[in-house]
């Protein structure tokens, strides 16, 4: 019976395998077509400005690397959390108020 399970889960996981591939080379045949068939350069000599720019060592953190509006982005979703995580701890305390 544990022997049984084994050969089929062992062969479950073979097809898994095989499809995944499956689908991997699919999604590589299509992008390679559409990448063929196109007459711009690839990447963009725009995209390898900001790759270097990510690529540079000055000790910032990946997610301000972009500057100000990365910077604005990070602060409002923090500020954003912040105001969050307040009003749903006020939420819990008048929740457990004992109505008179």
């Amino acid at each position: 019976m544990v022997l049984k399970l084994y050969r089929i889960a062992s062969k479950v996981v073979t097809l898994n395998s095989i499809l995944r591939n499956a689908e991997r080379r699919v999604l590589l045949n299509t992008f390679h077509k559409a990448r063929s068939n196109s007459t711009a350069a690839w990447p963009p000599p725009k995209l390898l400005k900001r790759f270097s720019l990510f690529q540079m060592d000055n000790n910032l953190p990946v997610h301000l690397k972009g500057g100000f509006s990365d910077k604005m982005l990070y602060n409002s979703t923090v500020v954003l959390i912040g105001i969050g995580l307040i009003d749903g701890f006020y939420t819990l305390l008048t929740m457990a108020k004992k109505k008179a």
